[in-house]
């Protein structure tokens, strides 16, 4: 596409103020509430946004994270939600701006402003309000950031099992409260410096962050962890080599994190896994069962789409900082 810079006329930056959420509650819950429904437009249309808008509310007057409101001679327009706490910089997760005349400035002041004042930026939303996908693109492209998508995939209530098979010197068994260690272990050792890594960062230290994701997948951060529909992969001796977690979330089971020794990838270990876990939530009757995948993770999205789970949501994209996330999706 060439040098962007060259071919944008950039206008001077208008002025504007960065507010804490505090200082006008009633704007913060407005601008949130239209960021939400906005983002329903796009990725579920079909849908009433109310719930979605109601827990959003609810999670900014209670959410640890962060944020600012973005005011211009014309009132307070903009809201910013970050999670606190990643050190690869923030992981926005709300980005609006109120319709203007020239949006693709406002956006670019809004965002030049939070980095300045505030820190570093990791992850953006996708799907800035009245922005073109194409001057959106632009945008983001000259400040630094590069396009990722994310889908949800279901295995439909109607599909067949898949059969088990049987991995050589591997025994199947439901996950114990005491493999959280060895889960651990296991979850550095299989995602490491990966995009999803960073993602769902916690720590610099990769086996201080995968300890404390694993803490989190268990204890319930994520929904009620299911024991039962989460099974793990142990040779004779005891030594765990995949682990496969399941947790309640609001809709029904969704799978967190499958992860396998990379020493043992390719052996069938992560089918396996993810074969015992969805028999096992069939027999209880469970009859949604759904993940979420980084588009250009080609081998799990195989792996999924050979056992019959398929697209329900997306792919719905983000933008990701190339210097502060420096692993691209499909590395």
């Amino acid at each position: 596409m060439g040098d962007l810079s060259l071919l944008l006329v950039i206008p001077p930056s208008p002025s504007g103020d960065l507010l804490p959420l505090s200082s006008e509650p009633q704007d913060a819950d407005a601008l949130v509430s239209e960021a939400v429904a906005e983002a329903c437009r796009h990725t579920i249309p079909m849908q009433d946004p109310a719930p979605r808008i109601e827990r959003a509310v609810k999670w900014l007057r209670s959410s640890s994270g962060e944020g600012r409101l973005f005011r211009t001679d014309g009132g307070v327009s903009g809201i910013v939600v970050w999670e606190s706490g990643h050190p690869a910089g923030f992981h926005v997760e709300v980005l609006y701006l109120r319709p203007s005349s020239n949006p693709t400035r406002e956006y670019r002041t809004f965002l030049e402003r939070i980095q300045t004042e505030c820190g570093p930026v990791a992850l953006l939303p996708g799907h800035l309000a009245g922005l073109t996908p194409e001057a959106e693109a632009a945008l983001m492209r000259e400040l630094g950031f590069a396009p990722f998508g994310r889908s949800e995939m279901r295995f439909p209530p109607d599909a067949p099992l898949p059969p088990a098979r049987v991995v050589t010197g591997i025994r199947l068994r439901p996950l114990r409260p005491d493999d959280e260690p060895e889960l651990a272990r296991l979850h550095a050792a299989a995602f490491g410096p990966t995009f999803d890594f960073y993602l769902f960062q916690i720590d610099t230290d990769a086996a201080r962050d995968s300890a404390l994701a694993v803490r989190d997948m268990l204890g319930g951060r994520y929904g009620e962890c299911l024991a039962w529909a989460s099974y793990v992969a142990e040779t004779g001796d005891g030594t765990l080599r995949g682990g496969c977690i399941f947790v309640r979330a609001p809709y029904g089971p969704l799978l967190v994190s499958v992860h396998v020794d990379p020493a043992a990838q390719g052996t069938g270990i992560g089918r396996a896994l993810v074969v015992a876990s969805v028999r096992a939530l069939r027999e209880r009757g469970e009859t949604v069962i759904a993940l979420n995948v980084t588009e250009g993770n080609r081998r799990a999205i195989t792996l999924y789409e050979r056992l019959g789970f398929v697209r329900s949501l997306g792919p719905d994209y983000g933008w990701y900082s190339r210097v502060r996330v420096p692993v691209a999706p499909d590395a």
